[in-house]
């Protein structure tokens, strides 16, 4: 019989799970910039439903119609959920809805509900490519168990991701959760990203490994990146708050309002292209340009100079839909392109420790 977990599944597998991840970045960043993280206002299911309602007359109080415990409908503003099953009469009785409590938002858009809710099946996708790296993974028990418990710890911080979108919702979108909840996902790629390439390396890279600065160098760079990615949450949070307080105004009066948080947004970016400059100059002196050290630090380089690109159009041209998205997107890309130099780097100075061990 053929043997399904076998090493180049488990990387194939791991691959996909990080490109999914990406993509869900991507999907959320839509959410966030539609306004539709309030489509589905339960969870896991959408006003109750495993395939959401399309018109609000599925939400509307109907008589003689079957309802089933969890389903919801909207009423006097508010949402009523069943409390379970049971056909209606011609009179609506209190004694079989429960007031939802929650939260109280009782809005319906079809379009944001169904953009969340591929959201949410974007997650279930990542979930079963999350279980699948993980039962692929044992493979490695005997050979290399960092491999299984990184893929475990992938797992586990999945399942608080899961837990941490319900909390999302229940807050009607707390922007500290938020955050949290996208910086969580940029930790589980780089779980995942170790896991698939714990034994990868990169000729010649002992070059700048010596430099034993060039890897903690990396490493804050990172650092830098994350932190700014999350003030760019809180950036967008502040933005959100404004507009609701100033929903007639269309101006981009919003610079000047949220300029306490995007000022530091803008000084990190500074601080992040500054320190890609200085590791692609090193890179560019020391190593071979077919080096994946080399190509990867250059991609983070590019990548961090459309993001300050971006971030300008953002404000500019007073958040365009398509340079947001991008612009979430792209962040997602830049720190998997430095989680990968950062993992070349600590697998070869690795190689480079036991190597020396075996000589002496």
């Amino acid at each position: 019989m053929k043997k399904v977990f076998t090493e180049v599944f488990f990387r194939k597998i791991g691959l996909l799970t990080v490109a999914s991840i990406l993509f869900l970045i991507f999907v959320g960043g839509l959410v966030r910039i539609t306004g539709s993280g309030m489509g589905c206002p339960d969870w896991p299911k959408c006003f109750g439903y495993y395939i959401p309602p399309t018109d609000i007359s599925e939400l509307t109080w109907t008589p003689q119609k079957e309802y089933k415990k969890g389903q919801m409908i909207i009423k006097d503003e508010r949402l009523w959920e069943a409390k379970q099953k049971f056909t209606t009469t011609q009179q609506f009785d209190t004694a079989n809805w429960a007031v939802y409590t929650k939260h109280d938002y009782a809005l319906f858009n079809p379009t944001h509900t169904y953009i969340e809710w591929v959201n949410r099946m974007v997650s279930v996708l990542v979930g079963i490519f999350m279980v699948l790296t993980v039962l692929s993974s044992f493979q490695f028990w005997k050979t290399k168990k960092s491999i299984v418990f990184l893929s475990i710890a992938s797992f586990f911080l999945t399942l608080f991701q899961a837990w941490l979108g319900a909390k999302v919702v229940e807050s009607n979108l707390d922007g500290l959760k938020i955050s949290v909840h996208m910086l969580a996902a940029f930790a589980v790629v780089g779980l995942v990203m170790i896991a698939v390439f714990k034994k990868h390396t990169a000729v010649g890279v002992e070059r700048i490994n010596n430099l034993k600065w060039f890897r903690a160098a990396v490493y804050c760079t990172i650092v830098l990146t994350l932190l700014q990615i999350f003030y760019g949450t809180q950036v967008r949070e502040a933005i959100d708050h404004w507009r609701d307080a100033n929903a007639n105004n269309t101006s981009l009066a919003w610079v000047n309002a949220v300029d306490y948080v995007l000022a530091s947004h803008k000084a990190l970016s500074v601080f992040v292209m500054a320190a890609m400059l200085v590791l692609f100059a090193i890179a560019h002196n020391r190593l071979e340009k077919t080096n994946a050290v080399y190509k990867y630090i250059a991609v983070g380089m590019v990548l961090t100079a459309v993001q300050i690109a971006l971030g300008s159009v953002n404000v500019f041209f007073n958040m365009p839909a398509i340079s947001q998205v991008l612009h979430v997107t792209l962040a997602g890309t830049l720190v998997a392109s430095q989680f990968y130099v950062a993992i070349l780097l600590y697998n070869n100075h690795k190689e480079v420790k036991k190597s020396s061990k075996k000589n002496k």
